[in-house]
């Protein structure tokens, strides 16, 4: 999660984008959209220029995806992504939170897993830590989607 002259952060709530220049100011507003009730919110990154063929396609950058999470009052549903935009699904490997909520589904048909939902304070302690150390935290697990 560098920062060079070509990127730029990007907060994304599923109805705007928001960029930032630093790092910092994209966590801030980040984590102040984590106050809600509910939502859902994702980072990303502008991460430098595409090839010259992919310019002259039309697609000027190249953006990296680190994490989505959305959440619906104490309880969460968070994945982070690698540099090949596979999904990787946290769950608490010391069992999920118990919930009767199906409006975590992330824009699918279907809701989120409910042995996949967390609580919400662990998903943002997990954020936090993955934006200090850039690695997805250890005392979580995770399943590969794609």
């Amino acid at each position: 999660m560098a920062e060079g002259p070509d990127r730029c952060y990007i907060v994304g709530d599923g109805e705007d984008d928001r960029y930032y220049e630093h790092r910092d100011e994209a966590m801030k507003d980040l984590l102040r959209q984590l106050d809600a009730a509910s939502g859902s919110i994702s980072l990303a990154a502008r991460a430098g220029s595409r090839p010259l063929w992919q310019r002259l396609l039309g697609a000027k950058y190249r953006i990296v995806s680190y994490f989505a999470i959305e959440w619906s009052r104490d309880l969460a549903g968070l994945m982070f992504y690698d540099d090949a935009a596979s999904e990787y699904r946290a769950y608490d490997p010391a069992g999920g939170a118990e919930s009767t909520i199906d409006a975590i589904c992330f824009g699918e048909y279907e809701p989120w897993p409910k042995e996949m939902l967390i609580e919400k304070a662990k998903a943002v302690r997990a954020i936090e830590e993955f934006v200090e150390h850039e690695k997805r935290p250890e005392w979580l697990s995770y399943e590969c989607v794609r």
